[in-house]
């Protein structure tokens, strides 16, 4: 490992767990990308929001292993996808969560609830069209790929900059000391 000021580069086993779990994240969270397209169901934006704050946390925490500028690219096209499945997402807990208080009360006394649940039932398709562009998004742009590419990339560079290490390392070591040995 070498120290550049306080910082230190992690070892390449930490960085290929970083980039197994990472991707693993990237593609359960791209897997719903369908079913949120087709709004017909709110659970796969659950799931797809679930994941990709999952993603977001695995590319904060392994930032040591993700030191390139293109993966805060990568970070903010999931944090856009994230944000409009957030708004998404809590549009869908309301309406649930009020369907199921107004089941619990009288005929006659549903109607503000129901309106209230219209309002929000229009503000949730008016989002969707938000959302389905923010997913378009990633897959347009191939995130998992595109992520392992960088992280190949990445991983490539930090082999070829060990190895120059080492080969330094070994040339200094091999070389006769001037002088006849001790300071003083």
């Amino acid at each position: 490992m070498s120290v550049d000021g306080d910082a230190v580069d992690p070892p390449p086993q930490l960085c290929d767990y970083a980039v197994e779990v990472t991707a693993e994240r990237l593609d359960r969270m791209l897997s719903h990308v369908d079913g949120v397209r087709m709004a017909k169901d709110p659970e796969p934006v659950h799931q797809m929001r679930v994941w990709s704050r999952r993603s977001r946390a695995a590319l904060e925490i392994f930032k040591v292993c993700f030191t390139a500028p293109t993966f805060a690219e990568v970070e903010r096209e999931v944090k856009a996808a994230t944000d409009a499945l957030s708004e998404a997402r809590d549009l869908d807990v309301m309406v649930e969560n009020l369907e199921a208080r107004a089941s619990k009360l009288a005929e006659s006394e549903r109607a503000g609830i129901e309106s209230f649940i219209r309002r929000l039932r229009d503000q949730r398709e008016s989002r969707q069209q938000a959302v389905a562009a923010a997913v378009t998004d990633l897959e347009s742009h191939h995130l998992a790929q595109r992520f392992r590419a960088l992280a190949k990339t990445c991983a490539e560079t930090r082999e070829e900059a060990i190895a120059e290490v080492e080969e330094r390392a070994d040339v200094r070591i091999r070389r006769p000391v001037r002088g006849g040995g001790r300071r003083g």
